[in-house]
């Protein structure tokens, strides 16, 4: 999506319910090249043109830049944590690393299962 010559309606995979489509996450980038927040902004927008409900999945939010980039153009923001094995510190500061980014509403959901 941060290519502008794409258009979503050529990447949306279809499913058995033709209300329910995947984008694939794909390639970010080059290495080291970086995106504007132009760039990410535009992305997320041309995510949500026309839908409904539209989900990002992000990396960490304290090891994957781009899930920090996007935080301020989604409506909600969903922090994993997992039972026993996610420490409260780092908790802390992925809710602090995401009130700084200007999420504008900040869940949590705690997992009882292994991480994948």
């Amino acid at each position: 999506m941060l290519d502008p010559a794409l258009r979503l309606a050529d990447l949306a995979l279809p499913t058995s319910n033709p209300l329910l489509r995947f984008v694939p996450a794909g390639v970010a980038g080059v290495a080291g090249r970086t995106r504007s927040p132009e760039q990410v902004e535009r992305a997320v927008r041309t995510l949500d043109d026309g839908a409904d409900f539209v989900v990002l999945i992000g990396g960490s939010v304290l090891d994957d830049t781009m899930a920090l980039a996007i935080t301020p153009h989604v409506g909600s923001v969903l922090l994993m944590a997992f039972e026993n094995q996610t420490l409260l510190a780092d908790l802390d500061q992925a809710q602090r690393a995401l009130r700084f980014c200007k999420a504008r509403h900040v869940g949590l959901v705690i997992s009882t299962g292994s991480r994948p």
